[in-house]
């Protein structure tokens, strides 16, 4: 009896996430606070879209990714995106142009809106914004990045995501990873198409650095120029499905004694007295 042996090749993947910001189609603040909370507006009566600053990260890592695949076919590279909100539908409906502009698989995760570390005087406020704590949008990348064996995370130095420096200090802590910020170029290696160069301009200075998978890159708005979206490829877009899933609120010392106050619409009751009574007396 003769065997016969199959050598089965398994092709090497390399995936790259791009952390995205979705908010309402006007200009955004977002403020920090000192309870390590990413105050989120969600004004329903305006259409989401992507932060501009992700856009731009995405479409350098797309860049990028097109690069590897030219350099290297035999090495497949995964465009990957997160969007941690609090309304998967709305949020799937902006997301969709990371899938029109060339992304593999656009992943969404939901965690609960939070009020609790706003003030009284905004709680009163029916329109006041659900806020999604920096700890939580940290632990949705860090999730993503183990199940799906990310080897870099990329995201825009001015976006909300990146106010105050928290959630990326948090990912490159818990995964214990290198953090590049102020990133101004980035291309990969002539010789070796996982090493990336990356120039940040850091103190008036530009610095040059070779960088192995696994980093966290939080690129500059003049990195990239997002490419135009065609209607047949929003259309082609709708067509593909989302990876949803959901984050279950990070427990801290400075929020157990929180208690968020939950409200999905603008035409929301007010606070009761005893809420506010509560509130009060944190």
């Amino acid at each position: 009896m003769s065997f016969i042996h199959v050598n089965v090749m398994t092709q090497a993947v390399h995936h790259i996430l791009v952390a995205l910001d979705v908010h309402p189609n006007a200009d955004l603040r977002l403020q920090t606070n000192a309870s390590q909370s990413i105050i989120c507006c969600e004004d329903r009566d305006q259409s989401p879209v992507i932060n501009e600053y992700d856009l731009v990260a995405l479409e350098k890592v797309l860049q990028l990714a097109e690069a590897m695949r030219t350099q290297n076919p035999s090495l497949k590279t995964l465009v990957h995106t997160l969007t941690v909100t609090t309304d998967v539908e709305r949020a799937a409906s902006a997301t969709r142009t990371a899938y029109a502009m060339g992304a593999d698989q656009v992943h969404i995760a939901s965690v609960a809106a939070d009020f609790s570390s706003l003030n009284a005087s905004q709680t009163l406020q029916n329109d006041s914004p659900p806020v999604v704590r920096a700890a939580d949008v940290a632990k949705a990348i860090v999730q993503t990045v183990k199940q799906h064996k990310i080897d870099s995370v990329w995201l825009g130095m001015m976006s909300p995501i990146y106010e105050g420096q928290i959630v990326p200090a948090l990912v490159a802590d818990e995964l214990k990873w290198p953090l590049m910020s102020n990133v101004i170029s980035a291309s990969i290696d002539e010789v070796e198409s996982t090493c990336f160069s990356l120039q940040s301009h850091l103190d008036a200075q530009i610095h040059v650095c070779q960088l192995q998978p696994p980093f966290i890159a939080a690129v500059e708005l003049r990195i990239a120029e997002p490419r135009f979206v065609s209607l047949p490829q929003m259309i082609r877009a709708r067509q593909k499905q989302f990876d949803s899933f959901n984050i279950l609120p990070v427990q801290s010392a400075c929020s157990e004694h929180l208690n968020p106050i939950h409200r999905t619409k603008r035409s929301a009751q007010p606070i009761t007295i005893e809420e506010l009574t509560h509130l009060l007396k944190l």
